[in-house]
């Protein structure tokens, strides 16, 4: 299933309490998102991986339309095992 790997226990109660952050989660789910996971208690929600063809400036626009929720970019920072740190 979509996501299994990755658990937070708070998402359940706080769904419960707060319906609209299921809906949130659900909407980003819904862009294509595989994984996406409310960070702690609620003050935020992660999705790992990127659609093929999500559109950016529409997927913000929605989110603020929405939610009232800003959209903040990531990534990771890849480098080999013995090239950590270049002084």
């Amino acid at each position: 299933g979509r996501g299994e790997a990755f658990v937070n226990d708070l998402e359940v109660p706080s769904f419960e309490l707060v319906p609209l952050l299921g809906e949130l989660k659900d909407a980003i789910r819904g862009t294509g998102f595989e994984n996406v996971l409310m960070s702690g208690s609620g003050t935020s929600f992660f999705a790992l991986g990127i659609p093929a063809d999500l559109d950016w400036a529409r997927f913000e626009d929605d989110m603020k339309e929405r939610f009232d929720a800003r959209v903040f970019r990531a990534s990771f920072i890849n480098r080999d095992e013995d090239k950590w740190y270049f002084e």
